[in-house]
């Protein structure tokens, strides 16, 4: 039987197979102390029980990149990186319908890479798909400039369009408070104020109507009770005119 010091602390009696084992599982390094009945002192574990010739060695280290890349066979082709590629290159060739290839190509070419580093060799395609992810983000710029082309005359027209509909209604106010001038007064002419800046009527008619739109570079200066007049804004074309109850003559 053994006694075992293992840093100083004292541990068995063990058995000889015991102690071979512990040496087997790392437990007892050559540094050890062993002791047996017999012994005038402690020995270290690499003299009493010195390593045969039939000691199998420890495995090699795993060349660089195995652990990285372990599958051996031919690997799959990614499904992903495939459908990623065509989006993405349909997504330049159909250039006009390009948002809904865009899309499909970045985010089928994020999934393929993730899923082709996963399987760490089991899947090939992390190439397809990089050429998909930069076809479909290539389509980006383009596309946005496409889009802003279509997107700023719809823009204009829809402010021509409001535009168009503040001067009619401004017309219609200012046609409606002077008839009720005209008729509180009995007179048939009025003169007519405005603050381009602010958009305030002033003088006799502000009592009806306080506020119009802003920046008109023609409004009227005097109404009368059956006259038309004009009103202009830089933003919409030529002046437009109105009769004496605000409706649009041209």
């Amino acid at each position: 039987m053994y006694h075992i010091a293992v840093n100083g602390v004292k541990q068995g009696p063990v058995s000889e197979a015991e102690v071979r084992e512990k040496i087997a599982r790392g437990e007892l390094q050559p540094t050890d102390l062993c002791w047996r009945e017999g012994w005038l002192d402690w020995r270290r574990i690499e003299v009493a029980f010195p390593v045969g010739g039939d000691a199998v060695p420890p495995p090699l280290a795993a060349p660089a990149g195995a652990a990285a890349n372990p599958f051996t066979g031919t690997p799959k082709q990614c499904g992903l990186a495939i459908a990623s590629l065509v989006c993405g290159i349909g997504s330049l060739v159909f250039f006009p319908f390009f948002f809904l290839l865009m899309w499909p190509a970045i985010i089928c070419g994020h999934l393929a890479r993730s899923r082709v580093k996963k399987a760490k060799g089991a899947l090939a395609g992390a190439g397809l798909a990089l050429a998909g992810l930069i076809l479909g983000y290539t389509s980006i710029v383009p596309g946005m400039g496409m889009m802003a082309a279509m997107a700023i005359p719809a823009f204009h027209k829809v402010r021509e369009q409001s535009l168009s509909k503040m001067m009619d209604n401004d017309a219609r106010q200012i046609a409606a408070a002077a008839q009720q001038h005209f008729l509180e007064t009995e007179t048939t002419c009025v003169e007519f104020s405005y603050n381009a800046a602010t958009g305030e009527v002033s003088g006799p008619l502000a009592t009806y109507v306080g506020r119009i739109g802003r920046g008109y570079t023609v409004v009227p200066t005097t109404l009368t009770k059956e006259g038309g007049y004009e009103l202009a804004h830089p933003k919409a074309g030529p002046p437009r005119g109105y009769d004496a109850d605000g409706r649009r003559q041209y």
